[in-house]
């Protein structure tokens, strides 16, 4: 049944045989997989489309009026956006889609306007944090220089001393290195007291700058679950359908995982499983 042949409001009017009549068994129908397979569908993307299609729920998520006509056009839209799909990469592609539509964002206006603002102001922040660092990169390198040097002639000396060996070269060299190790270390401590607040300043300039990112982002998201028809439609297939979709993390669907891996490695290479798949059906309706 398509959800353009059923009146919403007037089924409404009786919430009990609304939920009756809402149901995957009574809209979604069975899947002419003959007729997919005789215009060109690989028996691996029909694989995958049915194992997607198992995991959508019986029946919505929550009884209520809006819930059930979201689940209805859930069931017809994703329909739409999988039997067109020929081959077992482009079914994972629309299912990578659904789950974006799910996890992502997506920005109204304004909201990009302010996102881009702050993206902008991200940018001079970085840049700016990146030359003071930089500089102070310079000025301990040089410090640091001198410093070894300075180890350096000591080891000699006392080498030398050892040997019995004249050192008074080296104790004039020792001498000048101290005083350029004391002019770049009082260098590195003069930018340290001089240009550490503003480096704390501009991290915190970051920090503040991903922060209001991420609200901006989570206001997004939020209103995208109550506004989006296609991600309200999503959200009422239930718990099988959301391990499906997040089949490669801990939380989702080893046994996707498994379809997946056997429908990309060439593993059904035959439409075999649809007539597995129809007996399944069938023993299922029987008992």
């Amino acid at each position: 049944m398509r959800t353009t042949a059923i009146d919403f409001d007037a089924i409404e009017q009786n919430p009990r045989e609304a939920a009756d009549l809402i149901t995957k068994s009574n809209l979604f129908g069975k899947t002419d997989w003959q007729a997919l397979q005789d215009g060109g569908m690989e028996p691996a993307a029909g694989f995958l489309i049915d194992k997607i299609y198992a995991s959508i729920g019986p029946e919505p998520t929550a009884s209520t009026p809006q819930v059930r006509k979201d689940y209805a056009i859930g069931l017809e839209a994703i329909r739409d956006r999988l039997e067109d799909k020929f081959t077992a990469e482009a079914v994972m592609d629309t299912i990578s889609e659904i789950r974006d539509e799910l996890s992502g964002t997506t920005l109204n206006a304004d909201e990009a306007d302010a996102y881009a603002a702050l993206m902008v102001e991200a940018t001079k922040l970085q840049k700016r944090r990146l030359e003071l660092e930089q500089e102070s990169g310079e000025v301990y390198d040089r410090a640091e220089e001198a410093r070894r040097r300075v180890v350096s002639l000591e080891y000699e000396i006392e080498s030398r001393k050892r040997r019995k060996w004249t050192a008074v070269e080296q104790e004039a060299e020792l001498i000048a290195a101290k005083q350029s190790a004391d002019t770049h270390f009082s260098e590195l401590s003069n930018w340290r007291r001089d240009s550490n607040p503003e480096l704390d300043k501009l991290r915190t300039g970051q920090s503040e700058n991903r922060e209001a990112r991420e609200v901006i982002s989570r206001v997004s998201k939020l209103r995208n679950l109550t506004e989006s028809q296609t991600t309200r439609s999503w959200l009422t297939f239930g718990e099988r359908f959301f391990k499906m979709l997040n089949y490669r993390r801990s939380m989702g669907s080893d046994s996707f995982a498994g379809h997946v891996a056997n429908a990309k490695n060439g593993r059904v290479a035959d439409w075999s499983w649809a007539d597995m798949s129809a007996n399944m059906d069938r023993f299922q309706r029987l008992t």
